[in-house]
């Protein structure tokens, strides 16, 4: 049994993702003493730490600042053109001037789902 053995990949993999969303400073704290943006960027963190094919985020830009929330869609972008996918849902309020490209855009309107060209 290799208990106590970490994966250097993983160990990597774990340093990235902490600077990318400035956690390092955090290690020590529990999760409820962190605010609401933190709390998003530690649930960010651990959904992309297996490196999944396939993500589902609902609402991920909620509590983010605007500075981070673009470092956030520039990830999400590089991971795309690395063939991952991500199914992902905002309110307008969150993104006013940003699109992804290569994406499928759907708009529930009134209660009907519409395919749109646009993010907004």
């Amino acid at each position: 049994m290799n208990r106590g053995f970490i994966n250097p990949l993983f160990t990597l993999i774990m340093k990235e993702l902490l600077t990318f969303f400035y956690l390092n400073k955090y290690l020590n704290r529990k999760i409820s003493e962190l605010s609401t943006g933190y709390i998003v960027r530690v649930k960010l963190l651990a959904s992309m730490l297996h490196n999944p094919d396939f993500y589902i985020f609902d609402e991920p830009f909620s509590g983010l600042d605007k500075n981070f929330v673009y470092q956030l869609m520039n990830k999400i972008i590089k991971l795309s053109n690395e063939r991952k996918y991500f199914l992902i849902t905002i309110h307008f309020s969150q993104i006013t001037s940003y699109n992804f490209p290569n994406c499928d855009y759907y708009k529930i309107l009134n209660g009907t789902i519409r395919k749109d060209n646009l993010l907004i």
